[in-house]
């Protein structure tokens, strides 16, 4: 059985690209979420709403057993997952966390409104399949509209590409 975790977290703050997510003076994350899933849609107990040492560990204990992370984004989502983590002693699982971008895996079966090809945002996806977000952003909410997204792909027969999580700039 595959288990998945929806991950979403907003930051503080804008992301510096050009250094690591651990690098000085990146953005906390503000807000947090994860919603666990199986592969026969079934919920497992894994609803974080905040960043904190047990919810991290349990985070990379699932991962580290194969739990496959989900974001639209993923690389943003799980990379300050990861520069939370690694000062607070937590393996992150580096070279080990499998990954899939909704993002990516949705790029040409979603129209992006301006017209234009490339990747879908987060409300062209949820649009495309119906899924209702709340009127105030949060991590809890895009991670339920997330989960929603990655059901309706399913349904939809777009097959997702597992990838192992790098991190683009490295320290």
């Amino acid at each position: 059985m595959t288990r998945y975790i929806f991950a979403n977290c907003i930051a503080a703050g804008p992301i510096n690209w050009k250094s690591p997510l651990t690098a000085e003076g990146q953005p906390e994350i503000a807000q947090a979420a994860m919603i666990g899933m199986d592969s026969k849609d079934e919920s497992f107990h894994l609803e974080m709403t905040e960043p904190n040492a047990f919810n991290l560990n349990v985070y990379s204990d699932l991962t580290g057993a194969g739990a496959i992370v989900v974001g639209h984004s993923v690389e943003y989502h799980h990379g300050h997952f990861r520069a939370t983590m690694i000062p607070m002693g937590i393996d992150p699982c580096d070279g080990r966390v499998q990954t899939i971008c909704t993002m990516l895996a949705l790029t040409g079966h979603v129209e992006k409104r301006n017209g234009r090809k490339g990747w879908p945002t987060f409300d062209e996806a949820c649009d495309h399949f119906g899924v209702t977000r709340a009127g105030t952003e949060s991590a809890q909410d895009n991670a339920r509209c997330l989960m929603a997204v990655f059901a309706a792909m399913q349904r939809a027969g777009i097959e997702p590409t597992v990838r192992t999580w790098k991190e683009r700039n490295s320290a």
